[in-house]
């Protein structure tokens, strides 16, 4: 069973990002999966889509702070949240 860890909305969109204790990583937009990886320390996922029109980039940055998981997430390189 994958835990979500976070849900962010850019406008009107919804980011959210899930993992599992086997290091399965998923980020979703708008319910609909956009980015799947497999990995322990994290990894770096990028994803495209249109929005009023326009092609949008997202990144989600997905690493071990300390302790615990952290991320950070952009749109076109801007950051719409950091960790």
């Amino acid at each position: 069973m994958a835990t979500r860890y976070f849900s962010i909305f850019s406008g009107d969109n919804r980011i959210e990002f899930y993992n599992n204790i086997w290091g399965k990583e998923t980020i979703t937009y708008n319910g609909e999966v956009v980015s799947e990886s497999s990995s322990i320390l994290g990894d770096v996922h990028r994803f495209y889509v249109e929005e009023e029109g326009e092609e949008v980039e997202y990144e989600v940055n997905v690493y071990l702070k300390g302790f615990r998981v952290a991320y950070d997430v952009y749109r076109n390189d801007v950051a719409l949240f950091l960790s």
